[in-house]
């Protein structure tokens, strides 16, 4: 069940916008035992850019225009 609910949260975001390029979906459980979406993370706040080796934020671009998403072609 709480990879269904996380498939379905996925499946929402990928009709209304397209195919995310990151997406990390949190579930907690509620007091019936259900599985409930806490978060669902569709932009990693860190990148941890400046930890990483120098050429990282061209590659970053270059995926991002590649994608197709429009605000970044």
């Amino acid at each position: 069940m709480t990879c269904r609910r996380s498939r379905r949260a996925v499946d929402l975001v990928t009709r209304r916008f397209g195919v995310p390029l990151y997406a990390r979906v949190d579930l907690v459980r509620d007091d019936a035992g259900r599985s409930c979406v806490l978060e669902l993370e569709l932009v990693e706040p860190s990148l941890f850019l400046p930890q990483a080796p120098p050429k990282s934020t061209a590659r970053l671009v270059s995926c991002l225009r590649s994608s197709g998403t429009p605000r970044f072609a």
